[in-house]
């Protein structure tokens, strides 16, 4: 089973959150971590542990977080584990859609589903009206 806990500054990580659950009802766990502007490191620390000893039951967790670099990001690297937790920065609404629908991929293993959620995120990103947009 996996989890995933989206981290940012502000608000953001509910919003997105809760976007994302509006679109896709799904089984596969997903909460926020909202990281106030004053928080301090060991605050915003705290926040994410009290999240994560939850997840224990889980095989895998996929930390999201908004800027590659910020505090979220930051806190999420201290709390990788080879194979078992790991960070995806730059969250958008369309890679947890796909985080929430990816009980019907056949993917095996952390670092394959972090790879599938990243192309389809990269995917998503588009300029309208560019050639190479409709070539696809």
């Amino acid at each position: 089973m996996i989890a995933g806990i989206v981290i940012t500054h502000g608000q953001l990580a509910a919003e997105l959150v809760n976007s994302a659950k509006t679109i896709v009802a799904s089984p596969t766990a997903l909460f926020p971590v909202c990281l106030n502007w004053n928080d301090t490191w060991e605050d915003s620390l705290k926040k994410v542990r009290f999240v994560l000893d939850k997840l224990d039951g889980y095989r895998y967790v996929l930390l999201f977080t908004d800027m590659f670099g910020g505090t979220p990001s930051n806190i999420a690297f201290s709390l990788a584990r080879p194979e078992r937790i790991e960070v995806i920065t730059g969250v958008n609404l369309p890679i947890l859609v796909r985080f929430l629908s990816i009980q019907h991929e056949n993917l095996d293993g952390l670092r394959e589903i972090s790879y599938f959620l990243c192309q389809r995120a990269r995917q998503s990103i588009r300029v309208f009206g560019l050639k190479e947009d409709h070539d696809q």
